[in-house]
This record gives structure tokens, C-alpha cells and sequence, in this order.
């Protein structure tokens, strides 16, 4: 069982997988709302800086890179928004998040 397999099994029903295109704006990936658990990977060719329950906000928050993946479960998880922003261009995420 993969890891992500895991944590769905582990941490209730997963929602529809979905995806964002982020761009050099504060862009909504994941709105706010009752989640115990969220994965956001980007897979696009630009870094993607992350705020949460905030605009995001260039070269400030969490640093998603091209190819990384951000998980929010148990006390980390997370019920507000998560934002992001890009240096320049876009970026494609994808996500999940779980009830």
C-alpha cells in the first residue's frame, strides 16, 4: 500500500482529486472548509510559494518547488484556505483533500 493509500484509508473519505493553475497573483488552490487531511503536489515548471488562511505572498510562506509535494494531516492539517503565488508564469498543482 502506497503512502498516500495509507493516509486515505488511515484518515477518512478522499475527496475528488482536482488541480490549480497558480500564476504571479495569489491564487486559491484548496478553499477553506472542514478537511482532516490535504496533498498538493506541483507538478508544474515554476516554484509556488503557499500561504494559508492568507494571500500568498512572493518569496514569503512555504516553498513548494517544481516536483514536491506539501501534505497537511493531523495537527498540521489545516481547515483554512491554502494560497499560492509564482515568481513568474504559472504552475499546475494537483490536489486531494479528505473529510
Amino acid at each position: 500500500m502506497s503512502q498516500l493509500e495509507t493516509l486515505l484509508d488511515y484518515r477518512g473519505t478522499g475527496q475528488t482529486p482536482s488541480n490549480a493553475t497558480v500564476t504571479t497573483t495569489s491564487t486559491e488552490i484548496l478553499a477553506a472548509g472542514a478537511r482532516r487531511w490535504a496533498v498538493i503536489t506541483n507538478i508544474g515548471n515554476d516554484g509556488v510559494f503557499l500561504a494559508v488562511g492568507q494571500t500568498a505572498i512572493l518569496n514569503a510562506g512555504m516553498y513548494l518547488a517544481p516536483g514536491a509535494v506539501m501534505n497537511f494531516t493531523g495537527d498540521a492539517g489545516t481547515k483554512q484556505a491554502v494560497n499560492g503565488i509564482t515568481r513568474s508564469g504559472s504552475s499546475l498543482v494537483i490536489y486531494q483533500e479528505g473529510t
